[in-house]
C-alpha cells in the first residue's frame, strides 16, 4: 500500500460520512434487538442506498449491548460502521479492500 492510497482512503471516507450526516435513520431497533427480519431489511436498504443510519431504542441497550450489534450487524451484511454517536449508528457497503482493489483496476 501506498502513501497515497492511505490519504485517498481517508478522503473517501469523510466523503461519506459527510454525506451520512444529512440522512434519517431508516432502520429502528427497539427493545426486541436483532432479529433475522431486521438483518433482511438492513441488507435491503444497503443495496438500494449504500449508507444507511440505524437509530437504536434509548432505553432498551447497554452501550457495549449497542457496540455488540453493531458488530453482528457488520457481519452479516457485509457492511461497515462509518460512525457511531449516541443512539444512532451509519453504516455503508463499502469495504476498504473492495475500494482498493477499485483503485488498482483504474490505474491499469
Amino acid at each position: 500500500m501506498q502513501f497515497g492510497d492511505k490519504r485517498e482512503e481517508k478522503m473517501k471516507l469523510s466523503e461519506l460520512r459527510a454525506q451520512a450526516n444529512l440522512l434519517e435513520p431508516v432502520i429502528r431497533i427497539g427493545k426486541k434487538g436483532l432479529n433475522e427480519n431486521i438483518f433482511r431489511e438492513i441488507a435491503k436498504h444497503l443495496r438500494k442506498k449504500k449508507i444507511i443510519k440505524i437509530k437504536f431504542l434509548k432505553s432498551s441497550f447497554s452501550n457495549d449491548e449497542k457496540e455488540s450489534m453493531v458488530r453482528q450487524i457488520e457481519s452479516r451484511t457485509n457492511s461497515k460502521a462509518l460512525t457511531q454517536i449516541g443512539n444512532t449508528v451509519t453504516i455503508c457497503t463499502i469495504y476498504k479492500d473492495k475500494f482498493l482493489n477499485e483503485k488498482n483496476k483504474e490505474r491499469r
